[in-house]
């Protein structure tokens, strides 16, 4: 009962109604200050200052919502090793998992953006945006709403965790044990690393007898390494030879 009066006590000093509304329909609380979130929806084709974006925000959403997840697992899967967890959340947090759960949840009628609807799509701009609003929740209502949304508004809603444990392979592993039946050299190199926003993105490539089969791209090398085994699974089709 507290809670709802605060809530409509908030929603009545706000100065932009039509945004706390808005917000309302994808967080499921009305938020305290409205600053952070607009902030949050401020992508930085839309400003030509690095302060009037959201890409700090987006920063600190990241590392909320990998705690958030790697708690739920660790409390889903309560016998899972750690290799088996850290797959998982890798999956749970890429940015194609949270570019499609941003778009689903209607995110992208919020974000103020510049970019053409073409780049739009096919970037990461939804799933920023998404980390940047979990950064402004935890700052306006603290981690325990940040790791309530995350459950209740971005896992719960659009992920069926069983359904993915069936779906989840191991491509390293499959690849592996594919070039071992073939008495074939299998290592991962690193092609190149760079800044990208607040992140360092490392492009892996899986090497076959030297030969590069695959490549991948992420913000950690073991999550780039699986990349590049999946599309080296893809392109030496090692499903079909089985």
């Amino acid at each position: 009962m507290l809670r709802l009066f605060r809530q409509q006590y908030n929603y009545f000093l706000s100065s932009d109604k039509d945004l706390v509304r808005r917000l309302y329909r994808v967080i499921g609380v009305i938020p305290q200050r409205v600053a952070p979130y607009a902030l949050a929806m401020q992508h930085s084709s839309a400003s030509s200052k690095l302060t009037e974006n959201n890409e700090r925000l987006e920063l600190l959403g990241d590392s909320v919502i990998d705690l958030a997840v790697a708690d739920h697992l660790f409390k889903h899967f309560p016998y899972k090793p750690e290799g088996f967890l850290t797959e998982m959340r890798a999956k749970l947090v890429s940015r194609g998992m949270l570019n499609d759960i941003a778009i689903r949840m209607g995110l992208k009628e919020l974000i103020v953006r510049k970019a053409s609807e073409a780049d739009f799509h096919k970037s990461s701009i939804a799933g920023n945006a998404l980390e940047a609003l979990v950064g402004a929740i935890y700052l306006d209502l603290g981690y325990r709403e940040a790791h309530r949304f995350v459950l209740d508004r971005m896992i719960q809603p659009y992920i069926d965790l069983d359904e993915l444990v069936r779906t989840t392979v191991n491509f390293k592993s499959k690849l592996l044990e594919w070039c071992q039946k073939r008495q074939k050299k299998l290592q991962f190199k690193l092609i190149s690393e760079h800044r990208e926003k607040n992140k360092w993105v490392y492009t892996m490539a899986a090497m076959v007898d030297d030969e590069k089969v695959g490549r991948g791209s992420e913000s950690s090398k073991k999550r780039a390494e699986q990349l590049a085994a999946e599309a080296a699974v893809l392109h030496l089709k090692i499903d079909q030879d089985e």
